[in-house]
């Protein structure tokens, strides 16, 4: 199969490494899961994505709270604001991707939505990862557990390469 990678990428040999899919549940937190991929001699890019759903957790007693919270602000004539309520947001499961090649840690990746994205190649790397050449190797992916306030979560993890 070919594809490109990015807009202005050339159309390059796609070969997937690694997929992986599973389900996290609280006990997961904090905690780690590791995945071992091989990276063959030629690849000049790797891709990886990690998605998780729920990102985050529905509240519907919070829901019911604000609800009640607002009426009783319209009683007493003032307008509810979010930061009188401090307690009152959308919690969030919170994964975060390591990466490790043959050489070691090459980096690690913070984000609090349900998906990321990371692109290593020699020249260029996503923001929290080395710039360096891939080594063809055994590497190792590392999804860390860091918050889990829904019952759960499934998970899928993809991992391909570029010549």
């Amino acid at each position: 199969m070919n594809t490109t990678w990015g807009s202005a990428a050339p159309t390059l040999a796609r070969r997937e490494l690694l997929r992986v899919a599973g389900r996290l549940v609280r006990s997961d937190a904090p905690g780690c899961r590791s995945f071992p991929f091989r990276v063959p001699p030629g690849v000049a890019r790797l891709g990886l994505v990690l998605h998780w759903e729920p990102w985050a957790k529905e509240w519907e007693e919070a829901a019911a709270l604000r609800d009640a919270l607002a009426d009783n602000a319209r009683r007493v004539g003032r307008p509810v604001e979010a930061s009188d309520y401090p307690g009152l947001h959308r919690p969030k499961n919170f994964l975060s991707l390591a990466v490790y090649d043959p050489l070691g840690y090459r980096g690690t990746r913070h984000r609090l939505e349900g998906r990321q994205v990371v692109e290593l190649d020699s020249e260029a790397a996503t923001p929290g990862y080395e710039v360096r050449p891939l080594v063809p190797g055994r590497w190792r992916v590392a999804v860390a557990v860091r918050s889990m306030v829904s019952r759960g979560c499934c998970f899928e993890l993809a991992v391909w390469g570029e010549r």
